[in-house]
């Protein structure tokens, strides 16, 4: 088995629940670097009329992201040039197999629910997290005993693994980012702003100008204070 250098070491972060905030376990791993896919799609709604060519298409939704990658377990003789966890490597096979399933899949004691997970390989944007890292929880576990010793004792595991993402309300707010008229805006005045411009720029229609003034009691269409505040309030659907 080839020896795997820094580059291929993953940290495993793991939280009780999605603050991922307090009581945080760190786990470092190493995997195999080919094996490691990340799959982004949306959910796309084919409408196709009877007897047409074709059709058009509708967006429902973002899927949650799916990571997908191979974990390696070492207790064999290169033990000591494989680093795993932060503290001393333990040749026990069974312990780091214990370890890890206690950080990835089972119950959290508290919470009753497995916990929650961050994924960071460096800097590498891995999926939508606003502060990077892949948050996720484990959908699958495969264990894999690719090297028995002598005695019969299993010395290598390769652990297949399959994460979907998962983001905080908030985050996925932030990674959103929606700015469509059915939602509530605010808008800093800068100097040369108009209220026809900015409502344009919401709504793309000039119709809610008046409107707009109104809800926001202002005196005139035309002139706006510089430093303050224009809200635009959601159009009804």
């Amino acid at each position: 088995m080839a020896l795997l250098g820094k580059e291929a070491t993953m940290m495993l972060l793991s939280y009780p629940d999605d603050s991922f905030s307090s009581d945080e376990k760190k786990i470092e791993l190493n995997f195999k670097p080919e094996t490691l896919s990340v799959k982004l799609s949306n959910k796309i709604d084919n409408a196709c009329v009877i007897n047409s060519i074709s059709g058009g298409s509708n967006f429902q939704r973002g899927n949650p992201a799916m990571l997908d990658l191979v974990f390696i377990i070492d207790t064999s003789i290169y033990t000591d040039l494989i680093s795993f966890g932060t503290g001393m490597v333990s040749k026990d096979l069974n312990k780091q197999l214990e370890e890890l399933q206690a950080a990835l899949y089972n119950m959290d004691g508290d919470t009753h629910e497995p916990r929650y997970l961050n994924l960071k390989w460096g800097k590498l944007r891995l999926g939508n997290g606003v502060a990077g890292g892949f948050y996720c929880r484990l959908k699958s576990m495969d264990i894999k005993y690719t090297l028995i010793g002598p005695d019969g004792v299993p010395k290598v595991a390769e652990i297949s693994c399959s994460f979907t993402e998962d983001l905080a309300a908030k985050q996925a707010d932030k990674l959103a980012n929606k700015s469509s008229p059915d939602l509530t805006h605010t808008r800093l005045v800068q100097s040369g702003d108009t209220l026809a411009q900015k409502t344009h720029a919401i709504y793309r229609s000039p119709v809610y100008l008046v409107g707009v003034a109104e809800f926001n009691q202002l005196d005139s269409l035309r002139n706006l204070d510089p430093g303050s505040q224009i809200t635009f309030p959601p159009l009804e659907k």
